[in-house]
């Protein structure tokens, strides 16, 4: 599970690897459960997220999208 901390204001984004065939049915990608989001604790200002997801899913904080070229 990855565990994120995000304030007011900021986002993650979940896409698809660019290595998966677009041609794939999306239930390949929950064959090992579904995508689970849970929030693990909450401070005045910002709150602690944890996903678990299967390995073809990217998980990017918004800040990194411009840097690793992702969309």
């Amino acid at each position: 599970m990855l565990s994120l901390a995000r304030k007011s204001g900021e986002f993650i984004y979940l896409s698809l690897s660019e290595e998966i065939d677009p041609r794939t049915p999306i239930s390949e990608f929950f064959k090992s459960g579904p995508i689970v989001i849970g929030v693990s604790n909450i401070r005045s200002n910002q709150v602690r997220v944890g996903i678990q997801a299967d390995r073809a899913f990217n998980i990017v904080r918004s800040e990194l999208m411009d840097i690793e070229g992702n969309r």
